[in-house]
């Protein structure tokens, strides 16, 4: 039997979205044995249909269904539109917290999404933190320190995702 018969023996294809039914990952996403190696269910169905593509491509699930490998729920993307795709849609980690750690609401006015990774910041404790930069004249090696570290836990958060 061909990977491509054992991977559909596996998928009840009944409902709306085509459930795997084998083996699942911890985060609940199904993991099909290909001969050679361990590969998420969804992205190999992905390929099936898409043919192959980069690694770095991210193979999102329209219907929300992790366990789904129906085609036509899946969407081929980057992580940016991915992150915003699971914020616009409340499923983000941060997603159910309506104050930002000073205590200010979460509003479409006080609210600035950063672009390239979809996460949130409070306008105006920037606005307070800008201020604060610009009336110092210089830019001080603890904010540098700060952005050092934001930065790298933003780009470890986005290699999770």
């Amino acid at each position: 039997m061909s990977a491509v018969e054992r991977f559909w023996a596996k998928v009840n294809t009944s409902g709306e979205c085509w459930e795997w039914t084998a083996g699942l990952v911890p985060d609940g996403y199904g993991s099909f044995w290909t001969g050679r190696r361990n590969i998420p269910a969804h992205r190999f169905s992905a390929m099936l249909h898409f043919g192959m593509f980069d690694r770095r491509t991210v193979v999102c699930h329209t219907c929300d269904n992790r366990r789904c490998v129906r085609p036509e729920h899946l969407v081929l993307a980057d992580h940016k539109w991915n992150a915003e795709d699971r914020e616009a849609k409340g499923r983000g980690a941060d997603a159910s917290k309506t104050h930002c750690p000073a205590g200010h609401a979460y509003t479409s006015e006080n609210t600035y999404v950063i672009p390239s990774s979809g996460a949130r910041q409070c306008r105006t404790c920037r606005a307070e933190r800008d201020a604060a930069r610009r009336a110092s004249g210089v830019r001080r090696a603890a904010d540098a320190e700060y952005q050092r570290r934001r930065y790298a836990a933003t780009r470890q958060a986005a290699s999770h995702a």
